[in-house]
């Protein structure tokens, strides 16, 4: 079916155009309308603003304004065509209603509208989606606003998806953009799709002819053969890449993006430093190629009105040159109306940024109510005693003062609840790391202390890495030791306890010359003093007992009894019995 032909500037027919407010029809005879302009493109809320005159300085009165019939909130449609026959260009609802006082000219009303699906970009909301597709979750989430939609299927299903404090609107083109698709709002159904390429051009400009005004460029700058993806793969513990080339996008002129990429010779490379999926990370790949084809020619086509251009739809190029003839694909259409003329400009192309490098996505730190702070800064303790009794620690941030005694701040340690826990504290003039929850000076938190040449670490560095631990200000020790095998706990006067598996050892010993020793031979028990042993009861066994002494002594205190299954031997220079 061949496309359809703008009609040429001198076509005859006579512009018609309808402004409809609650299903109700305004008389364009009783509103003076100066003009209006429609405005609707991907990854944007259609827009539409209808300037009037109003305003009677004598009577010092806005008669139009004081009506109710545009007040925001009033549902709107615009239509326009030529003789009898009008169509939509805008359906939405009325936002903003403004007058203007200018001394170059006369009073005016200016009503301004958006697509009803402008309350997707009101609010910052945060969910967890679990177990779905991208298109899952943003229908879950136009369902909650009660939006009509259409919805390409993505491929991809997340075990775990997180919005987080962004509008859902910005959510839905970002999670779009992944999936190299579009977001169009056409007149209240939200729209997710891939450009269409394979259907025919719904309009034929014709230099010459029909085609009013026309600017375009060719930029060969983001034209890279093929988008390279590197992810961190922690189930492998290596980087893996995929790679796409889109060779389905339909490209104007005859100069593909193939033979531009030959100029630069690059691919366009992205490290994402997460654990995506195979498919999601070729999602990405694929969408960032097809975004670079797109913008290899973008620019600006302009004809008389007319309805049937909407953005993802296709138009044919003529007259214009071999470099820019042919099918391109549409980003946006602005209608304008006035004096009496209809025209519309038709956006060719797409940028080759994705929605969220040219939009600010992401909210305002410190919630936006005093200026951040961000990264990490060094601190000095000054004080660990906290008088909110928050179990915080005072730090003092050189790079603000070094007079001032600080602020207080949180501590972050290994493990945290309620009457357990480490509790590992720095010490006051110790060196900590600092972060800052949301960027907010004003809610610090310790999160690491720091070792530097001042500072010096109790263990000396090797390459080795075999000797790890903790050691106190008084120099209490806890040792592993990765080469032994080892684990030492020490006091600073001596006493230790050494766990060595190189040395099959166990050893508890003091400064005193007192140990216990256990190895693969036996059991030693040493005594620099008095060893005693006591009990209730005492038993000693073996295959063989030896007791050997100076003076050995052996009482009881009620009975004794000394017995042998053998011979008992009693022998001495003197043997006293009673």
């Amino acid at each position: 079916m061949p496309a359809a032909t703008a009609p040429a500037p001198a076509a005859k027919g006579v512009l018609n155009f309808k402004i409809i407010v609650d299903e109700v029809e305004i008389s364009t005879s009783y509103y003076s309308i100066k003009s209006i302009l429609v405005i609707r493109e991907v990854n944007k809320m259609p827009f539409a603003r209808i300037v009037m005159d109003d305003g009677n300085a004598a009577k010092m009165d806005f008669p139009v304004s004081d009506e109710d019939r545009f007040v925001p909130g009033k549902k709107i449609e615009i239509q326009s065509g030529f003789g009898d026959s009008t169509s939509a260009i805008f359906k939405g609802v009325v936002h903003k209603h403004s007058i203007q006082i200018r001394s170059n000219s006369g009073p005016q009303l200016i009503i301004e509208c958006r697509d009803e699906a402008v309350k997707l970009t009101l609010n910052h909301n945060s969910r967890y989606f679990e177990n779905l597709k991208d298109s899952e979750a943003i229908q879950q989430i136009l369902d909650e606003f009660g939006l009509s939609m259409v919805l390409e299927q993505t491929k991809v299903t997340h075990k775990e998806l997180v919005q987080y404090n962004c509008s859902d609107w910005d959510f839905i083109v970002s999670r779009a953009d992944a999936n190299g698709m579009f977001v169009f709002v056409d007149n209240g159904f939200v729209k997710m799709q891939k450009p269409v390429f394979s259907s025919q051009p719904v309009l034929s400009l014709t230099y010459g002819s029909n085609l009013l005004e026309f600017d375009a460029e060719m930029d060969s700058r983001y034209q890279f053969d093929h988008c390279e993806v590197n992810s961190w793969d922690s189930s492998s513990g290596v980087v893996r890449t995929e790679t796409f080339k889109d060779e389905n996008v339909v490209e104007p002129g005859n100069l593909k993006g193939n033979d531009l990429s030959t100029q630069f010779a690059y691919n366009y490379i992205i490290n994402h430093e997460g654990s995506p999926a195979d498919e999601a990370t070729m999602e990405i790949s694929g969408a960032r190629h097809r975004r670079s084809r797109l913008s290899k020619i973008r620019g600006r086509a302009r004809c008389t009105g007319v309805a049937n251009v909407l953005p993802n739809s296709l138009i044919e190029m003529n007259g214009v040159g071999d470099r820019f003839n042919g099918k391109v694909w549409v980003s946006g259409v602005r209608h304008e109306i006035t004096q009496g003329l209809w025209t519309t400009d038709i956006q060719l192309g797409a940028s080759h940024r994705w929605f969220a490098e040219e939009n600010e996505i992401t909210p305002e730190p410190a919630a936006a109510s005093l200026p951040a702070i961000h990264g990490l800064h060094v601190g000095l303790v000054t004080d660990l005693e906290d008088p909110g009794g928050e179990f915080r620690v005072k730090v003092r941030m050189p790079m603000i003062s070094m007079s001032d005694e600080g602020v207080w701040c949180r501590v972050a340690t290994l493990d945290a609840g309620n009457n357990r826990g480490s509790f590992f504290r720095p010490e006051i003039g110790d060196e900590v790391v600092l972060g800052f929850f949301d960027d907010d000076p004003r809610y610090p938190v310790v999160i690491g202390m720091l070792h530097s040449g001042k500072n010096a670490s109790p263990i000396s560095p090797a390459n080795a890495n075999n000797e790890k631990g903790f050691t106190t200000r008084s120099g209490m020790k806890m040792i592993f030791d990765d080469d032994k095998k080892s684990f030492t706990l020490q006091t600073p006067a001596g006493k230790k306890i050494i766990i060595d598996e190189q040395g099959k050892q166990f050893l508890l010993a003091d400064e005193n010359g007192n140990s216990i020793e256990m190895k693969p031979d036996g059991m030693t028990i040493k005594s620099s003093g008095t060893l005693t042993l006591s009990g209730g009861t005492v038993s000693i066994s073996g295959g063989g007992i030896s007791a050997k002494g100076s003076d050995v002594k052996i009482e009881g205190t009620g009975n004794a009894e000394l017995k042998s299954g053998g011979v008992v031997t009693v022998q001495g220079a003197l043997v006293k019995i009673n």
